[in-house]
């Protein structure tokens, strides 16, 4: 069930759970107030009107340190393919990938930005195996919009985000929503083609 915060306006810090989780609002959330838990077996999502939903998995190294070579700190969970359903009603759903042979999509060359159709940005991104339910996350950014959102170019936008902001790269370390969600809120609405959308950002608290 959605926690009572989640009522407040959008604007504001909604807060963090007694479960060591903390969540804030981005973009404009009172416009579809999406809910998520993908933690253990649930993996639910709840919208208040009806949307297109995406969601991407957030794997924040130390900023003091180089990354791993090929690391990617955004990448797609849900949809993966095309053939993944993104257009729910009002209401929670449980979010799960239709069982797909697709080949391993080919790499994006310098010029090019990824797209669920197209190609991939990184081994991670090309190498993965749908079917079943979404994987679990505890580090995480929900969106939903009227018209379909592409996980694969938000997130690539959120990694360029990431390499020129010290500010997000730290905020998604330390967890701290507040900041992160602000970074995170700039950078999606900068996104070619997305109109009016709501977010919803959720991490473990160190």
């Amino acid at each position: 069930m959605k926690p009572l915060m989640l009522a407040a306006s959008a604007a504001a810090l909604l807060g963090a759970c007694t479960t060591g989780f903390a969540f804030h609002a981005v973009g404009q959330y009172d416009r579809f107030s999406p809910y998520a838990d993908l933690t253990g077996g649930r993996r639910t999502v709840e919208i208040e009107r009806a949307g297109h939903v995406a969601v991407i998995d957030i794997s924040a190294l130390d900023p003091a340190y180089a990354p791993p070579f090929e690391h990617l700190t955004f990448t797609a969970l849900y949809p993966l393919t095309q053939r993944d359903r993104t257009y729910f009603p009002a209401g929670t759903h449980r979010l799960s990938h239709e069982p797909t042979t697709e080949l391993m999509r080919r790499f994006c060359d310098a010029i090019q930005i990824p797209t669920i159709d197209g190609c991939r940005l990184g081994r991670q991104d090309a190498s993965r195996r749908v079917g079943g339910s979404i994987a679990p996350s505890t580090h995480y950014l929900v969106l939903v919009a009227d018209e379909f959102i592409d996980p694969y170019t938000v997130s690539y936008y959120l990694n360029e985000r990431l390499e020129l902001s010290e500010t997000l790269a730290t905020a998604l370390y330390r967890r701290n929503t507040q900041d992160a969600a602000a970074e995170i809120g700039e950078t999606v609405a900068d996104v070619p083609g997305l109109s009016a959308w709501s977010g919803y950002y959720v991490a473990t608290r160190r």
